[in-house]
Parts: C-alpha cells; sequence; structure tokens
C-alpha cells in the first residue's frame, strides 16, 4: 500500500522539477535572471532569483524573489535557525517574494 502512494507522488516530483528548470530557463530568455547563481555568490539588489533546493527527483522551486538589497552569504549568520530560508530572507529584509502564475503550454 505504501508503494502506491510512493508512486504517486514520483511524477509530481518529476513534473516539478522539470517546471522548475523550465521556469528559470524562462527568465534567463527574458533576461529577468542572470543565471544560475553559485552557492557563494553576492545576490545583487534589485535581482530577480529563484530560490530552489533538493537534487534530481527532490529538486523543487521554493520560490521566486527580487533583492530588496545585496544578499552575501556571510549574511545568513544572522537568521534565526529556525526559521526557512525563504522566511529569514523575508524576513530579515534581504527579499521579497514575488508572485507568478504558471502558464504550462501543451
Amino acid at each position: 500500500m505504501g508503494d502506491e502512494k510512493d508512486e504517486g507522488v514520483k511524477p509530481w516530483m518529476e513534473w516539478q522539477a522539470k517546471w522548475a528548470q523550465e521556469m528559470k530557463e524562462e527568465l534567463e530568455r527574458r533576461g529577468m535572471l542572470l543565471g544560475a547563481v553559485p552557492t557563494m555568490a553576492i545576490i545583487k539588489a534589485r535581482q530577480i532569483f529563484v530560490l530552489t533546493s533538493g537534487e534530481y527527483s527532490d529538486y523543487r522551486l521554493d520560490g521566486i524573489f527580487r533583492a530588496l538589497k545585496d544578499i552575501d552569504p556571510e549574511d545568513k549568520e544572522r537568521w534565526p535557525a529556525e526559521l526557512s530560508t525563504a522566511a529569514k530572507l523575508v524576513q530579515e529584509g534581504f527579499a521579497e517574494e514575488l508572485t507568478f502564475t504558471e502558464w504550462h503550454r501543451d
């Protein structure tokens, strides 16, 4: 019975990973994203960036944000450990989450 549940989740996760990659590519194409940001890079103020997590089939889109000020890897030391990365970015005034609509093309 547990296997049936896992089988239902796997296609969703694969679709989500594919969608996140397509969204990233579309933002890059439109010049709205400066490319994948290396883990230790500074994200410049006003830059739009996609927050992702996981790997392979666990890869997921956690949100699309606009940096309100430069985000330096050193800043993460100030964030409360109990909050998610997205919540930390917003709470500390580093970013605002952008609303977006998914448009799936057939």
